[in-house]
């Protein structure tokens, strides 16, 4: 899948490429996304966005597959605390 994060001015980048399981969990790829990102975001963290664009609900994380979130071969993710730089 392909990684887009939202800068902070809004505008979404393609910064990273993963492998993923669609059947595992969302909370899997979470953890997958923040180890392959880990000098990219220099400490900060990551909200998963669905494809609307909205926040994925953190609780439900080990509850959804990555299948039910996501139906295309891209991720979206919010940085926060803090500005993205990328």
């Amino acid at each position: 899948m392909f990684v887009m994060a939202k800068n902070h001015h809004g505008v979404f980048s393609k910064i990273a490429s993963v492998t993923v399981n669609y059947k595992g969990s969302v909370y899997d790829l979470h953890q997958t996304l923040t180890t392959t990102l880990a000098e990219k975001l220099r400490g900060r963290e990551i909200e998963l966005l669905t494809e609307d664009l909205a926040t994925v609900d953190s609780s439900l994380e080990k509850q959804l597959t990555v299948a039910q979130v996501y139906s295309s071969d891209c991720v979206f993710i919010k940085v926060i605390n803090g500005k993205s730089g990328m």
